[in-house]
């Protein structure tokens, strides 16, 4: 097999926003049911995996805000499918343009989940010395039948300036090029949530 193994470290330009619900029922019933609809084969060690890396909330505007994961360290983290749905969303706009490499790429979603891995499976995020994640709420606004509602969002955020090293796994030299698009794409759309608010944004760089 010729694999080529890329060692990144992403830096975030902006704040990151947490994505997991407080409400661990809500992550089992909801979140965790749609990825095993569309998963079947989904080993259930890894549901379980992902309900324990929630930190505990023990009040109500908690079970109703958003977290982010945390690694066996208590420290917060990505998980690496989250690469694979940024790399699937990042090929998905930039096949739009005409001179682009993803433009060239066929069934793109299925070489991304099979030939490009994110490593390790936890993904520590580094917050800068001496900063601490806090809490950011913003307003959501829903046109209904009933007229328009306003509900407020809340959750976790990690400041910019925050980093994290992975190492990405491309098996077909053809998708290098592509992997590298992917990553440029990151200073104008990122991670995690309101990425259209532009939350999540980073830039990249090899490590030797």
């Amino acid at each position: 097999m010729n694999k080529t193994v890329l060692k990144v470290r992403l830096t975030f330009t902006e704040p990151v926003l947490g994505t997991r619900p407080g409400d661990p029922e809500l992550l089992k019933d909801y979140i965790l049911d749609k990825a095993r609809k569309k998963h079947p084969d989904l080993p259930p060690e890894m549901e379980e995996e992902e309900v324990k890396a929630m930190p505990a909330v023990d009040n109500a505007v908690d079970l109703k805000s958003t977290f982010f994961s945390r690694d066996n360290d208590g420290d917060p983290m990505l998980w690496d499918f989250m690469l694979k749905g940024f790399f699937k969303e990042a090929c998905w706009a930039l096949r739009r343009l005409p001179d682009t490499v993803s433009k060239k790429l066929k069934a793109y979603i299925k070489e991304i989940h099979g030939l490009v891995f994110a490593f390790p499976r936890k993904i520590k995020l580094n917050l800068p010395e001496g900063e601490k994640i806090t809490m950011y709420e913003r307003p959501l606004r829903a046109k209904t039948p009933q007229g328009e509602r306003v509900s407020i969002a809340r959750s976790e955020m990690i400041p910019a300036g925050t980093t994290c090293e992975l190492k990405i796994h491309v098996l077909s030299p053809a998708l290098i090029d592509a992997v590298m698009e992917w990553l440029d794409y990151g200073k104008y759309k990122g991670l995690c949530q309101f990425r259209t608010g532009s939350f999540g944004r980073f830039t990249y760089e090899l490590l030797d």
